[in-house]
């Protein structure tokens, strides 16, 4: 079994048939379950939004009997997406599951779309009304905000917008892709391994194909696989993540706080404004301080 995830689709880009590159990728992988992580119809840099292409690629995929799962994205919002909603409601294989659970061959898939993180007070509350357990988190969250789906008891956290990602978090892998046709990630192996794709028309365009692989044994992410020219000024590998150093310290400074005086919490505060967590992040997992 193997699942292929898509985020944020750009429909414009020119001189690609953006449909056509989705549905060559659909062939050459042959998934078992296509997961797209929002921003489907919309990416914020089309001129029109794409609900019939989106919707063509639905029915190419019931035609092939591929199951799929779609969620909301921060663009979807403004658009059409009620069609593509109601769409899947006919289809057989595909599915529409913001604020859903799904089951595919006993994977356990929950949706959590946009606007449960855009909004402060709702991802606060994500542990609390989605309580069960999971195997994959899909979402499309706030980057601000993504500490929060760390409170979801999941094997991996999977979201779109922005951000590529490639990380294990507390007892989380934790998956942030950018926009198709530039990035996809496959799961293969009953979710023990892992591949982050990006393609010739990403940053890394002078290399053709950049990837990373990884095997997930006892929840840990072995690396087979970070190809990328290390002299590409800014630009980092994917294992050189700081999403858990940054998360850690998060966590780590609330649990503190708790504890200490108010003079302490300063110190500890500023300690996370010296090691670059930004203000806002700091404000709202923690609480908000005066002094920020």
């Amino acid at each position: 079994m193997s699942i292929l995830c898509i985020s944020d689709i750009q429909w414009e880009i020119p001189d690609t048939d953006t449909l056509k590159t989705l549905k060559t990728e659909i062939s050459d992988e042959d998934p078992s379950l296509v997961l797209f992580a929002g921003d489907v119809i919309n990416d914020g840099m089309n001129s029109e939004e794409h609900t019939s292409e989106f919707i063509e690629l639905l029915e190419h995929l019931e035609e092939l009997e591929i199951t799929s799962f779609t969620i909301e994205g921060n663009h979807d919002e403004y658009s059409n997406y009620e069609a593509v909603v109601e769409r899947t409601e006919d289809l057989e294989y595909a599915r529409e599951i913001s604020g859903e659970v799904a089951d595919f061959d006993g994977l356990q898939v929950l949706g959590v779309p946009y606007s449960y993180t855009h909004y402060l007070r709702e991802a606060r509350q994500l542990g609390d009304e989605f309580s069960g357990s999971y195997d994959i988190v899909l979402a499309h969250a706030e980057t601000s905000r993504r500490i929060w789906l760390l409170n979801l008891d999941t094997r991996f956290i999977v979201t779109g917008h922005v951000s590529e990602q490639l990380c294990k978090i507390q007892n989380h892998i934790f998956v942030s892709m950018g926009s198709f046709p530039s990035d996809r990630v496959v799961f293969s192996s009953g979710l023990n391994k892992l591949l982050y794709r990006r393609h010739s028309d990403s940053f890394f365009s002078s290399q053709g194909v950049y990837e990373a692989e990884v095997r997930v044994e006892d929840g840990e992410l072995v690396w087979m696989r970070d190809e990328h020219e290390e002299d590409r000024v800014g630009l980092r590998k994917l294992s050189d993540s700081d999403y858990p150093e940054r998360f850690e310290k998060l966590i780590s400074a609330k649990k503190r706080i708790q504890e200490e005086d108010e003079e302490e919490e300063r110190r500890i505060i500023e300690s996370l404004l010296d090691s670059g967590i930004p203000k806002t992040h700091i404000r709202e997992y923690i609480n908000r301080y005066d002094f920020l």
